[in-house]
């Protein structure tokens, strides 16, 4: 437990391979570029974060259906 508060050595950290993302008026994230389309056009067509998220749901239940989404298996 006395473990825990102890800085991470530097050689430990990890190291993105891409640069950071920013953006102004919203994001949308997943683990399909399918599905984080599909939530980006919601939100540049009206839609709100709660439109986007669903919508971003029902695209991985398509893309990635494995991950537990509606009709997946896990």
């Amino acid at each position: 437990l006395t473990a825990c508060g102890r800085a991470v050595p530097p050689e430990s950290r990890l190291h993105a391979d891409r640069r950071p993302v920013a953006a102004s008026g919203g994001m949308v994230v997943s683990s399909s570029a399918i599905a984080s389309e599909v939530g980006r056009r919601v939100l540049q067509t009206g839609g709100n974060a709660v439109d986007a998220a669903i919508a971003t749901g029902f695209a991985l239940a398509v893309t990635y259906p494995t991950a537990g989404n509606i009709g997946g298996g896990g």
